[in-house]
């Protein structure tokens, strides 16, 4: 048992990768009210997203790369009840 135990402690090592992490460090999210749709009787708005992460990484052979980020970010609105938004672009 004792040499399995090494042999996969062994494996182990010899297995390992390098791994990189790239963290939003933070972010805000602001909204502006467009009025009321008169055909529809529906309220309008405006939301900008912000999202701020560290650019002190390589990717690839640029540094600070943004090219990780989801275009367009899923983002889901809910009423105070639980029930989801449906959303326009």
């Amino acid at each position: 048992m004792g040499k399995f135990v090494t042999l996969l402690i062994l494996l182990a090592c010899l297995l390992c990768n390098t791994v990189n992490a790239y963290h939003i460090i933070g972010g805000e999210i602001f909204y502006r009210h467009l009025g009321i749709n008169p055909a529809n009787g529906l309220h309008r708005y405006q939301v900008t997203m912000k999202l701020y992460r560290d650019g002190d990484f390589v990717c690839g052979t640029r540094q600070g790369c943004l090219d990780y980020f989801e275009n367009p970010v899923p983002f889901h609105i809910f009423t105070a009840n639980g029930a989801r938004v449906g959303l326009r672009a």
